[in-house]
């Protein structure tokens, strides 16, 4: 392990001091230790490197062979911020090969990586590579929100180098779109940036850009002055670039030339070291035929001795193993009997854990098939996406069948959407929600023009009548969480009953409930809490309120059960909370639903961090 690390140490130096070959070398010596050691981790580190040296000698697509394997290595061994900068540079090649599709999609997953970081800097790098990919597909409109959103990060956390490159590019896609007056306020507060830092690439771009707003705008003078200075800044750049390139040759031959020095004295040393080896031995062998000839005597007398003493003991051991002989056989004869009872006694386990196979396979049989039956009565994506446009639902149930719930119907002009969360997990928990399911697959719908709380306290009544809660207290603690929501896509209204569950909404336009404008709970999230009763027999019954919410095209609305919030991970071993939860959920309701859904799968995944999973787990998102 010492030498593996060694290697990628110096690595990493000749990399770094411009001598690529040597860093090469050093490198795939470091990935090859590491492989036989097994590694991950080490490998991910040294492939990671070798791709930015291929990358560095022109060679895009076997960096990209290396970034995968290292991207593959840090998955394997859950590296968050090996994953982040493998993500990021597969994107940079991508980009590289003008393949701006693909590179998007893997700047988006290092995003993504990047906030589960906490990471600002890497945040707004990322956000910026986003927009730039849709810049040089021609899209510059789309590219705008990516560039709003860096340099908002980078504003607030002071990272002024990165708001110098993003004004810069906000500026390139404005005059793309012919909105030259907000370009040059773009490549001024660029070109502020950039001569404060001393950045001279990102003034000339800052410099190009107003030289092409002020053209198009025809303000000749102008643009003329803004060319002027984007030349001798461009020339002044490519200057400086040969200054480097001629500079790192001149190091690497000054280190061709130290290891060829570095050689000559290996061999000398060598050389020396041998003629060393040659003169001890004859040493040695000198003194092994004086030491031999002194104690051959005296070996002699002691060989006699032994001989004589070897002949009394002879005769003391004979004795001594017959009575050991016999000894051995009544063990032995006691060992087969032992063996006999054993054998008896295996044959019958053997038989009862048989026996438990077969039952226990029956038994996952039938909870298999109640999986079937579960999934059967819930919608599936093509009725959801029919009945709610674009939506996400995550659904990951403890164990093989679920306490948890989803589902959505239409009642006249409304959509109706119910998640639930029965009493319990597993087996106990999944016969409470089929019961609930087939109540909202064959009578719901014949009810009439009723409110979202006028169905919850129907819902109670037939939980209570079916359970038989009044006079069985035993069935008292099969209590059913739900939320449901109606709406009317028509006017644009939501109307929201909870029994313990709320309505979480993220939106950046106003929310109102009941008329009133809502405070948010966290950033851009709103949270309609539901009434504190669960669905469940009650001698004195309070009614569910029925709530009514307007919102704006574009929002998201989220039904989620209490899974998520409350599992166990992190570094601590702290609940997840809904506070963290509200907060992922503001950072990504503006990006694709499949996007949304992937970034809960993926940190539901980290947080866990080796704990069991404690809950089902169903959060359903909808775009209205």
């Amino acid at each position: 392990m010492y030498l593996a690390r060694v290697n990628q140490n110096l690595g990493s130096l000749f990399y770094h001091q411009g001598n690529f070959a040597a860093s090469a070398r050093a490198t795939s010596v470091a990935a090859e230790l590491y492989k036989k050691l097994g590694n991950t981790l080490g490998m991910a580190s040294t492939h990671l490197l070798l791709g930015n040296l291929v990358a560095d000698a022109g060679q895009p697509e076997r960096a990209l062979e290396h970034y995968r394997i290292a991207l593959k290595g840090f998955e394997e061994t859950n590296h968050p911020s090996g994953k982040y900068n493998s993500l990021l540079n597969i994107g940079t090649t991508f980009h590289d090969l003008r393949k701006f599709e693909e590179a998007k999609d893997y700047f988006n997953r290092a995003n993504a990586m990047a906030v589960s970081l906490d990471d600002p800097d890497a945040i707004a790098r990322t956000l910026h590579n986003i927009g730039l990919s849709y810049l040089l597909m021609d899209r510059s409109q789309h590219s705008l929100q990516f560039f709003y959103r860096a340099i908002d990060v980078a504003r607030n956390n002071g990272l002024q180098l990165q708001q110098a490159h993003t004004f810069g590019s906000l500026a390139r896609a404005y005059n793309n779109l012919g909105r030259h007056q907000q370009a040059i306020r773009a490549a001024n507060q660029s070109l502020e940036l950039a001569v404060e830092n001393g950045m001279v690439s990102a003034q000339v771009t800052a410099y190009r850009n107003l030289f092409i707003a002020n053209q198009s705008m025809g303000n000749w003078r102008q643009a003329l002055e803004h060319h002027t200075h984007y030349k001798l800044l461009s020339d002044s750049v490519n200057r400086m670039e040969s200054k480097v390139a001629i500079a790192r040759i001149e190091t690497q031959f000054q280190n061709r030339q130290l290891e060829e020095q570095l050689s000559v004295k290996e061999f000398e040393l060598e050389n020396q070291r041998l003629e060393l080896q040659e003169k001890n031995l004859r040493l040695q062998l000198e003194r092994t035929q004086k030491i031999l000839i002194a104690t051959g005597f005296v070996a002699v007398l002691v060989i006699l001795a032994f001989v004589q003493a070897s002949s009394r003991k002879r005769k003391q051991l004979n004795n001594m193993l017959i009575e050991q002989n016999a000894i051995t056989e009544e063990a032995n004869e006691a060992l087969k009997r032992k063996n006999t009872e054993i054998a008896s006694q295996s044959d019958k386990i053997n038989k009862q854990k048989t026996i438990i196979e077969e039952k226990n396979l029956a038994l996952v049989s039938s909870i298999n098939y109640a999986l079937t039956i579960q999934k059967s009565m819930m919608p599936n994506a093509e009725q959801l996406d029919a009945m709610l446009g674009e939506c996400f639902v995550f659904f990951q149930p403890k164990e093989i069948v679920s306490g948890d719930f989803y589902w959505v119907g239409k009642l006249r002009n409304k959509i109706l959407l119910v998640v639930g969360d029965c009493a319990g997990h597993g087996v106990p928990g999944a016969f409470i929600s089929i019961k609930v399911l087939s109540y909202l697959n064959d009578f719901l719908m014949l009810k009439g023009d009723e409110t979202t709380g006028t169905l919850l306290n129907n819902f109670r009544t037939y939980i209570a009548e079916s359970l038989n809660q009044a006079n069985a207290p035993r069935h008292k603690h099969e209590i059913v969480e739900m939320a449901i929501v109606a709406i009317d896509r028509d006017k644009g209204d939501i109307e929201f009953s909870g029994a313990r569950l709320p309505l979480v909404i993220s939106s950046n336009s106003p929310v109102l409930l009941n008329g009133v404008r809502m405070q948010p709970e966290t950033g851009i999230c709103y949270r309609i809490k539901p009434d504190p009763m669960a669905l469940v027999y009650s001698e004195a019954p309070k009614p569910f309120t029925t709530q009514k919410v307007k919102v704006e095209k574009g929002s998201m609305i989220y039904l989620a059960t209490d899974g998520f919030a409350d599992q166990f991970g992190g570094t601590n071993g702290d609940r997840f909370t809904y506070q963290r939860l509200y907060n992922l959920l503001s950072d990504h309701f503006s990006l694709e639903t499949s996007i949304q859904k992937n970034a809960l799968i993926r940190k539901s995944a980290s947080w866990r961090n080796g704990h069991t999973q404690i809950d089902d787990i169903t959060i359903v998102g909808a775009r209205i």
